[in-house]
């Protein structure tokens, strides 16, 4: 609820109208002139509340309004049982309001009047809050303009920002071209019913604009309860009179409802404060031109004004023209804190050859080169080994020029604090966030972010409990850097959803750096608009110019990373037209490092912006006779957007084994409401080829090891070794392609709003890293994209059908060996027992721990009760995942089908006796 400015009144008795409940006035028309009773300080309108409404065949009520051309409201059956009327203009109908219900079809039917609301002059909220005389005021709202004049409300002086309200009546803003005469019209005045915890149910009203054809935004404040609000809700957006307040010639004040909520976010923890409502249009829509929103906070310089509807008073501007407000300082969009591993693994080759802490370092500088100067983003980094960095590398800061050399250093930014973190010691990543708290206090305005690095696995406390949401409000992206051979999947998997974040699992510095960027995508921008990877080969100086559509987007940046330092890439766009843009081209920011290097284009770009776009990457530097041979370099190419749609992943907290059914939902909508028109999505899943359990059980498990003073353990320790001895990965990926669909049957949900699912019985039959690559496109004329990735470690599931259990057990004392194994028959694995539970069967009891056989088998140390007529067996819990019972096959218990044997035969020879009863008749 905003303004108080009317009251709601009970009609009694209830007021039934139809032929079920008399006689017709005329021919099937059941005619009712209600007399609503007038507010002691003058009626402004009212709106009718009918409930129980029946309209069978083709009846339907009819409410005349008092607009222009005769308009009235129509409700048939597709209307419910139970709504409102939009405001009627009491000026134009008078003292009565003319109801009528006609049969078309049916002889049965009829609705009932059971309230109305009554806009009227009204004091101050009463709540106790409000006693202050700072609160004093007196309302006016008056959409339909009495005939006699128009009077100004007396305003609250609390909600002044200055002595007197600095505003002014629109109607005088001169010339007609000026832009705030170009806006008001799409700005216009909700009216709905509310709840007032104090005064019951009211009449309310709160400042709306048009931002499409037919959406409306306005404060998430003004519509708590939005779908029970809605039901009410109808929008004004001619409520105005000339300069000198007096009321126009020809003045027709009219309302549209509205049709259902697209959106609501307050009080909900996200410091968002806003509501989107879809108007149900007449027959050649509002006549009206929307304001569309932007995607971006104004920038310090901007000029701003504001028009609104003050306490339900006509259209007024602040500040009064010709004057306008100009933006001091922006408000801070986000605070990210990096959290950054230099533990002593980091020390090990890269993929690309040079230590993994340099490549590390380069895609980081490239996450802080990214980011915005001076718009009001705040960035901070910790850095992490046996402890964190004590004081903060970086405390949390407003992204500057000046604080991005320091984090950073000049080009080739690989210098800087980021520059200067050297491996050594063992992983506390749970210091380390501790610490990224420490830096993002609760209780701000502002969105927290978290962005972790790791390459490895914690071994140092404080440890991550990822099953803990705590802190609920700062979002966890993790990026990890390695194989299954080095990384936690499964903590960082589920610390990042339990946190609405994404992780992802780079396996190459190439992946490393392209995911740096993704995360500045999606932290800060609407997304990737694609993403591939190529390859520029030995010799060869241009690739093949990539197309990309731009339909609404208003930046876009072009990122480009290589594999082989200094190989010295760089970027040219081609706009629709053929028109080049370079890094040195007017309006375009640009950037570059040794490893990759991007190109930052606010749109439109003199004059271009939809159409195909072409980005051709070439390498830098000399060629000809004497020039040094040039090498194949693999690189990527990811476009960055700011406006237009949005990919998101749908929060999915659950915990993945295989076997499962996953079903990866995202959501395809705009950030200002609604959702793209011709909306496709497929995915593309990389999964797991082979079994690391069946591995390590084949190869055995062997010993931690120490690097740097970076321990690491058994179970992973062996998978290094192996991929040492091999050269190349122990685990592979294959390719997947599905299509997604908004439907409600594969999404679930209540109505088709943007999702995209598809649930997938027999994808997860290999414990690993999984991951989705979404690709949407959408567009009527112009056809946009946006890609949306993540990943999602799988554990194995186990299945007490396949899991091998053997036992020695002698005098009701000895041991249960288990190979666990899931559905598929593949081995959980050795090195697994801390994420399971062990307890006895019924009957058998555990007397030890359960020892890891090193070989993918575990042994418990049991007693067992051969009385309890169960065989020997266990019960194995994983987290997040009902337990199972596994027995020894080979050594059952007391035959427990023993007495149902017992019964059958008793009953096969009392049919026996009977039987030869009836021969013998």
């Amino acid at each position: 609820m905003s303004h108080v400015t009317g009251t709601v009144q009970p009609v009694s008795p209830v007021l039934k109208i139809g032929p079920d409940f008399g006689p017709p006035t005329s021919p099937n028309t059941w005619t009712v002139n209600f007399a609503y009773t007038p507010a002691p300080t003058g009626t402004k309108l009212v709106m009718l509340h009918f409930t129980g409404a029946s309209f069978p065949a083709t009846n339907r009520l009819e409410v005349d309004l008092g607009y222009g051309g005769g308009e009235m409201d129509v409700f048939t059956s597709a209307d419910g049982t139970d709504f409102w009327t939009r405001p009627i203009n009491v000026y134009a109908v008078g003292a009565t309001v003319t109801i009528r219900y006609i049969t078309n079809g049916a002889a049965t039917g009829g609705v009932q009047l059971d309230q109305y609301g009554r806009g009227e002059r009204h004091t101050k909220d009463p709540d106790p809050p409000y006693v202050d005389p700072k609160f004093d005021s007196l309302s006016n709202c008056d959409p339909f303009l009495n005939p006699s004049g128009y009077q100004q409300p007396d305003f609250a002086t609390f909600w002044f920002c200055s002595n007197l309200p600095n505003w002014e009546n629109t109607a005088c803003i001169k010339p007609p071209g000026d832009i705030r005469n170009t806006v008001a019209p799409a700005v216009g005045m909700i009216v709905h019913v509310d709840a007032n915890k104090v005064l019951g149910f009211v009449v309310s009203t709160c400042s709306v604009t048009l931002v499409s054809a037919d959406t409306i935004v306005t404060a998430g404040h003004c519509m708590t309860d939005p779908i029970e609000d809605a039901k009410s809700a109808s929008v004004i957006f001619n409520y105005a009179t000339d300069c000198n307040n007096n009321v126009p010639n020809n003045y027709n004040g009219r309302f549209f409802k509205v049709k259902e909520v697209i959106r609501q976010r307050f009080a909900d923890g996200s410091a968002n404060d806003y509501c989107l409502l879809r108007l149900k249009l007449p027959p050649g829509g509002l006549g009206i031109t929307p304001v569309p929103m932007r995607a971006d906070i104004p920038a310090v310089g901007e000029q701003m004004f504001g028009i609104h509807h003050p306490n339900g008073s006509i259209k007024k501007l602040s500040i009064p023209h010709p004057g306008f407000a100009t933006v001091t300082s922006s408000g801070v969009k986000r605070d990210v804190m990096l959290v950054f591993d230099r533990s002593g693994s980091m020390s090990l080759p890269g993929t690309s050859g040079q230590p993994k802490i340099e490549e590390a370092r380069a895609a980081a500088s490239l996450f802080v080169q990214l980011v915005h100067a001076g718009t009001g983003n705040r960035v901070g980094l910790v850095s992490f080994s046996t402890t964190p960095s004590s004081p903060v590398d970086f405390p949390l800061a407003d992204v500057t020029v000046a604080n991005k050399n320091t984090l950073i250093g000049p080009a080739p930014f690989t210098g800087g604090i980021v520059g200067g973190l050297m491996p050594g010691g063992s992983t506390t990543i749970g210091g380390g966030l501790n610490a990224a708290y420490g830096q993002l206090p609760a209780g701000g305005t502002n969105p927290r972010n978290i962005l972790l690095f790791t390459d490895g696995l914690q071994n140092t406390p404080p440890m991550v409990n990822p099953t803990d949401s705590f802190p609920t409000d700062i979002t966890i992206d993790a990026i990890g850097y390695g194989t299954p051979a080095s990384i936690d999947g499964a903590m960082l998997t589920t610390l990042a959803t339990q946190h609405r974040g994404q992780y992802v699992l780079a396996d190459t510095n190439l992946k490393l750096q392209k995911f740096f960027a993704l995360a500045f995508g999606n932290i800060f921008e609407a997304g990737l608009l694609m993403d591939p990877e190529f390859v520029l080969g030995s010799g060869q100086t241009t690739a093949a110019p990539v197309p990309f559509n731009v339909c609404e987007e208003e930046i876009i940046t072009i990122v480009v990373g290589w594999d082989l330092r200094d190989a010295g890439l760089r970027i040219e766009l081609t706009t629709p037209s053929g028109a080049t843009v370079t890094s040195g081209s007017p309006g375009v920011q640009s950037s570059a490092s040794r490893t990759w290097t991007f190109l930052r284009v606010p749109l439109p770009h003199a004059g271009e912006r939809d159409g195909t776009w072409k980005v051709t990457v070439f390498r830098a530097g000399e060629v000809g006779e004497f020039a040094a041979p040039l090498p194949e370099v693999r690189y990527f190419v990811t476009v960055i957007v700011s406006g237009g749609a949005v990919l998101r992943r749908t929060p999915d907290n659950a915990k993945y084994y295989t076997g499962d059914v996953i079903n990866p939902l995202v959501g395809l909508s705009y950030l200002q409401g609604g959702f793209p028109p011709n909306a496709k999505v497929k995915v593309a899943v990389s999964r797991p080829d082979a079994s690391v359990g069946n591995l390590l059980s084949q190869e055995k498990l062997g010993p931690s090891v120490v690097i740097d003073a970076d321990t690491i353990p058994p179970r992973h320790a062996t998978l290094m070794a192996i991929e040492s001895r091999t050269g190349k990965p122990v685990v592979g990926y294959t390719q997947h392609t599905f299509d997604m669909y908004g439907d409600i049957i594969h999404t679930g949900a209540f109505e088709t709003a943007g999702l995209f699912g598809n649930s997938f019985k027999d994808l997860l039959t290999v414990e690993g890293n999984y991951t989705f690559h979404f690709q949407a496109s959408y567009g009527d004329t112009c056809t946009a994209t946006r890609e949306l990735l993540w990943s999602l470690h799988v554990e194995p599931g186990i299945d007490p059908s396949t899991t091998i259990v053997t036992t020695d057990v002698s005098g009701g004392r000895g041991t249960i060996t288990l190979v666990p194994k899931d559905k598929y028959g593949n081995n959980l694995g050795p090195g697994r027992g801390d994420g399971l539970s062990v307890t006895g069967a019924p009957g058998t009891i555990l007397t030890g721990p359960v020892r890891d056989n090193g070989d993918g088998s575990y042994t418990a140390p049991v007693n067992w009760d051969p009385g309890s007529g169960n065989s020997p067996g266990v019960i194995i819990g994983q987290p997040s995942r009902p337990p199972v019972v596994v027995h020894d096959p080979k050594l059952p218990g007391r035959d427990r089908c023993r007495k149902w044997k017992l019964l059958f035969w008793l009953m096969a020879l009392v049919a026996l006796v009977l039987f030869l009863l009836w021969l013998l008749k």
